[in-house]
C-alpha cells in the first residue's frame, strides 16, 4: 500500500511538470525561457525512461533561448500572410524587376481566395497538394491558424516553394520548436495519467 501511494504522489508531480510546461507554451507574452520547467520535469520524472527520452529531444538551443509562444505564432502569421503572398510567383532562384512587380500586384488583387476549402480535404481525405498554389496553401494554413489547429497549419506551410518557402522559415521553426515542448509536455501528462490510474 505505501509503494502504491508512493506511485501515485510520483504520479501526480510528474502530471503537475509537465502540466506547467505545457502551460509555457500559452503564456501572454512574445518568448517564454523554460529552464525552470525542464528542471522541474527532469527532478520528477528522474528515474522514468519514458520522460527521460522526451527529454533528450528537447535541443540545446530551446533550453537556453526558449520558445515563442502561441500568441506570438498567431500574431506573426498574419506577416507571414502578406510576405508570402506578395512573393508568391518568385521562384527559389529569384526573378526579374518584372516578375517582383507582377508578383507584388497580384498579391494586392488575389489574395483573399473566395473559394472555400472542400469539406473532403477538412475532413482529412487524401488529396492532390501539387495542385496548390501559394494562395491557397495560405488560406489553409490561415484556416488552421484561426481554428487553433498549430500544427495543421505548419503542415501547410511547409508546402511553400520558392520565395514563400524563405519568408515563412523564420515562422515554421518557431511553430516547430514550439510545438516540440508542447507535445512533449502533452506525451508526459498522458503517461503520468495512465500511470496514476494503475496506483488507484
Amino acid at each position: 500500500r505505501a509503494k502504491a501511494e508512493a506511485e501515485a504522489r510520483r504520479s501526480q508531480s510528474l502530471w503537475a511538470a509537465a502540466e506547467a510546461l505545457h502551460a509555457a507554451t500559452r503564456r501572454n507574452c512574445t518568448e517564454t525561457k523554460l529552464d525552470n520547467e525542464i528542471k522541474a520535469l527532469e527532478t520528477a520524472g528522474k528515474d522514468d525512461k519514458l520522460v527521460q527520452t522526451v527529454l533528450k529531444g528537447i535541443t540545446p538551443e530551446v533550453r537556453e533561448k526558449g520558445i515563442v509562444t502561441e500568441k506570438t505564432l498567431r500574431d506573426k502569421f498574419d506577416t507571414l500572410e502578406k510576405s508570402a503572398a506578395k512573393v508568391a510567383l518568385i521562384g527559389r532562384e529569384g526573378a526579374t524587376l518584372p516578375v517582383y512587380f507582377l508578383s507584388w500586384l497580384q498579391s494586392k488583387l488575389l489574395f483573399q481566395k473566395f473559394a472555400e476549402i472542400p469539406k473532403d480535404e477538412l475532413d482529412n481525405l487524401p488529396i492532390d497538394f501539387s495542385k496548390l498554389d501559394t494562395f491557397d496553401i495560405i488560406q489553409r494554413a490561415r484556416y488552421h491558424m484561426d481554428h487553433g489547429n498549430l500544427s495543421t497549419a505548419l503542415r501547410y506551410v511547409n508546402l511553400l516553394q520558392g520565395a514563400p518557402r524563405a519568408v515563412a522559415k523564420p515562422w515554421s521553426d518557431a511553430a516547430r520548436r514550439h510545438l516540440e515542448i508542447k507535445q512533449a509536455a502533452e506525451a508526459v501528462m498522458a503517461h503520468a495519467s495512465v500511470s496514476g490510474l494503475l496506483y488507484l
